[in-house]
C-alpha cells in the first residue's frame, strides 16, 4: 500500500517527531527494561544496514524531488490530499501532531534530569497519539482516490530514484527484506 514514502511534509514532521522522542527514550527505558541483555551482533549489523540503506533512499528521494518540478508539484498535491484525508479520519489530528512535537522537548528533559518515570509515561503518551495518527493515515489510504494518487506518486519518484541511481529498486527491495527480518527478531511484549 503505502510503501514508506511520506508525500507531505505534514506527515514527515510527525513522523520525525515520533521517531525523535523514541529515539530519545528507547535508549533508556531499553536499558531499564531488558537489564544486562546485549543486542545480538547480527541484528546489529542489520540495524546498521537498514539505517545506511534507509539514509541513501532518503537521499535519492529528496534528490529526485529536488531535479523534477512535476515531481514537486505532486509530491505537495499528494501530501495536502492525504492530509486533507486524515483530517477527515481524525479531526482531532493538527492537536495530535502538535502534542507529539512537544513531547520531544519534555523527553528530553526527562531524559536529562534522568526522570525515568516521566520517560515511561511519555512514551505511553505518545504510543497512544502515534496509533491515532497511524489509523489516520491508514483510513485515509483506504479511499480509493488517494491509494491511486500515492501509488502513481510512488511510481514517479522511483523512477526519479533510478535515473539517479539505477540501484535505487534493488536498494528499496533490500531494505523491506531487512524490516521484515528485524520485525521477526523482535521480541514481543
Amino acid at each position: 500500500m503505502f510503501a514508506g514514502i511520506a508525500p507531505s511534509s505534514f506527515v514527515r514532521t510527525l513522523g520525525a517527531a515520533a521517531v525523535g522522542l523514541a529515539l530519545v527514550t528507547a535508549p533508556s527505558l531499553g536499558a531499564q527494561q531488558l537489564p544486562g541483555q546485549e543486542m545480538p551482533p547480527e541484528m546489529q549489523a542489520m540495524i546498521q544496514e537498514y539505517q545506511e540503506t534507509e539514509a541513501r533512499l532518503q537521499e535519492l528521494r529528496q534528490e529526485a524531488i529536488d531535479q523534477n518540478e512535476e515531481l514537486q508539484s505532486a509530491y505537495v498535491a499528494v501530501g495536502d490530499m492525504i492530509e486533507d484525508a486524515m483530517r477527515e479520519v481524525e479531526p482531532e489530528l493538527d492537536q495530535v501532531i502538535e502534542r507529539l512535537q512537544a513531547m520531544q522537548v519534555e523527553a528530553q528533559q526527562a531524559q536529562q534530569s534522568q526522570d525515568m518515570e516521566r520517560l515511561q509515561a511519555l512514551m505511553g503518551e505518545a504510543e497512544g497519539l502515534q496509533n491515532r495518527w497511524q489509523a489516520a493515515q491508514a483510513g485515509a489510504l483506504e479511499r480509493d482516490d488517494v491509494r491511486e494518487a500515492v501509488e502513481s506518486f510512488e511510481e514517479d519518484l522511483m523512477q526519479g530514484m533510478v535515473d539517479i541511481d539505477p540501484e535505487a529498486e534493488e536498494m528499496q527491495e533490500r531494505l523491506e527484506e531487512l524490516a521484515e527480518r528485524l520485525n521477526s527478531m523482535m521480541p514481543t511484549m
